[in-house]
């Protein structure tokens, strides 16, 4: 006797309640450098070279005289505002039959173009960082941070941190580490020894990002940890190649030490700006044509190193 089969009388539901998606973390671009809103996307930033803020020229003045005249020189740099942005269309049939919350074609959209605008945004600012030639010191580490009994990290660090004060009268205050180079550090034994009897059985003993920016004295530690992929698109999206964003030589690791205020200040120094134009925004316009909408991210920046003695690059933190 015939009987139906299963795929006759039911059908696999598309679930609802989840859905798997992969997207960029770790990135850190927007927490390092403070952002200056500036009215037009090109334009000059006034700079006072530090030298004449660093000569000790008051004497004593005597009766009936003036006081001794010194003076200062004023610089200027430049900043260039590019619009960085990306779509995604939404078509009336995809939003029409999408399977519920789990797909909702117009809130993935926005959140894709968001999130590639970032990694764009990640990429900039992280080449430019870890270009040697933007800083005026940095250190070759040769892989040593990558032995933990033989680790010069704390060494390593504590001299970038006095390259820095003797240079610009100022320590850093913030420390981005390439995610590998932080597991790496939480191994070494000069790290470790740090924490020794520090530990208790329901609060064991670690090394977090707050405990190197207080071994430090630094505001801030951030793990650069973000990646993204060199692979060729092909159609079925299985395309990945990681390669890690905040890196001088690939798959060799780095560290950065910084100086930068929370927020921009008038005559403050910065290692670096953020200028902007405005908030990072989304754009939705319609296409008749192909029955779509088109839903965009921009955001109109431009990084620029606006102090290079007041960063110190150390690459090579793993491999040589």
């Amino acid at each position: 006797m015939g009987q139906p089969t299963r795929p006759q009388i039911y059908k696999d539901p598309l679930l609802t309640n989840l859905a798997i998606r992969y997207s960029p973390a770790d990135l850190v671009a927007e927490r390092a450098f403070p952002r200056v809103i500036v009215p037009v996307p090109t334009g000059y930033y006034p700079k006072f070279p530090k030298g004449a803020w660093f000569r000790d020229e008051a004497d004593v003045r005597g009766w009936a005289d003036t006081a001794k005249r010194s003076g200062y020189p004023v610089g200027s740099g430049t900043y260039a505002c590019k619009d960085v942005a990306i779509g995604k269309k939404v078509s009336d049939e995809e939003r029409k039959y999408a399977a519920g919350p789990a797909i909702s074609p117009d809130i993935q959209a926005t959140a894709w173009a968001t999130l590639k605008v970032l990694l764009r945004k990640e990429r900039i600012v992280a080449s430019a960082c870890c270009t040697a030639a933007n800083w005026a010191s940095t250190d070759d580490i040769e892989g040593a941070w990558a032995t933990p009994s033989s680790s010069t990290f704390i060494k390593d660090v504590e001299t970038g941190i006095e390259v820095m004060r003797k240079a610009t009268g100022r320590r850093p205050n913030k420390l981005i580490i390439e995610g590998a180079t932080f597991a790496a550090v939480k191994q070494g034994a000069d790290v470790l020894a740090r924490i020794v009897y520090g530990g208790g059985p329901n609060d064991p003993a670690k090394v977090t990002t707050q405990m190197l920016a207080a071994l430090f004295d630094l505001d801030e530690c951030l793990v650069a940890g973000g990646v993204y992929s060199t692979a060729p698109e092909n159609y079925a999206g299985d395309d990945f190649t990681a390669v890690s964003i905040w890196e001088t030589n690939a798959g060799k690791g780095a560290a950065l030490l910084l100086y930068c205020p929370p927020m921009p200040f008038i005559q403050e120094p910065s290692a670096g700006y953020v200028f902007a134009t405005g908030d990072r925004y989304i754009r939705r316009y319609r296409e008749e044509g192909p029955m779509a909408d088109i839903i965009e991210c921009h955001e109109e920046f431009d990084f620029q190193v606006t102090g290079n003695d007041l960063g110190y690059l150390m690459y090579d933190t793993l491999a040589t």
